[in-house]
């Protein structure tokens, strides 16, 4: 088998993997749209590698913003760096991911760490909702995939939401964010989420 058919029959097993993660099903979370955080830690490291502009390299660096001080955007993060850690090296591009937690308050700080850190994305922990448009704004020209724990935060500007809805995980894409960003799904991928402006 040649490498450009293994290669589509690697993308293809991959989509239909999402699909059966997509249709798992869950405990009740916190919220009634909010994944539990160790699904939307697995669903997050399902999407890389449909991140067409992932370029190979060194791990990838996700930085999982949380709210200093709040007590449930901490404990999701914490759950999330663990969840990533256990995967182990798990292979993205000829590459592993390595999830480190970042604290975002109100000032431009956290920001400022987020765009010169290196990280290729960044995952939004509940709690910073009121923050969203402006992380997405200070991610855009770094090409940092921005990725919230619901619709509402690709409203705001993220490209990509992992919530839950009637209790099975849901994607949603801003698809201008995504552009604006330089950050390209391939269709096969585009048809399992759910288009948001």
């Amino acid at each position: 088998m040649s490498h450009a058919k293994r290669t589509k029959v690697r993308r293809a097993a991959g989509l239909w993997g999402l699909a059966l993660l997509m249709g798992a099903s869950m405990g009740l979370p916190a919220r009634a749209d909010e994944l539990p955080p160790p699904l939307e830690a697995k669903l997050l490291l399902s999407i890389l590698p449909y991140d067409q502009s992932l370029p190979p390299g060194d791990p990838l660096r996700v930085a999982v913003l949380y709210a200093p001080g709040n007590s449930e955007s901490e404990r999701v993060a914490d759950q999330i760096v663990s969840t990533v850690a256990k995967s182990g090296d798990r292979p993205l591009k000829d590459r592993g991911v390595k999830a480190v937690k970042l604290a975002i308050g109100s000032g431009a700080d956290g920001l400022e760490t987020l765009k010169a850190g290196g990280y290729g994305v960044a995952l939004i922990a509940p709690g910073l909702l009121d923050r969203a448009g402006a992380i997405a704004q200070a991610t855009r020209q770094s090409g940092i995939l921005t990725v919230g724990g619901s619709a509402q935060y690709t409203r705001s500007g993220v490209v990509l939401g992992l919530a839950s809805e009637d209790d099975e995980p849901k994607i949603y894409v801003n698809a201008e964010a995504a552009r604006q960003t330089g950050i390209t799904f391939p269709s096969g991928f585009l048809s399992l989420a759910e288009s948001v402006q």
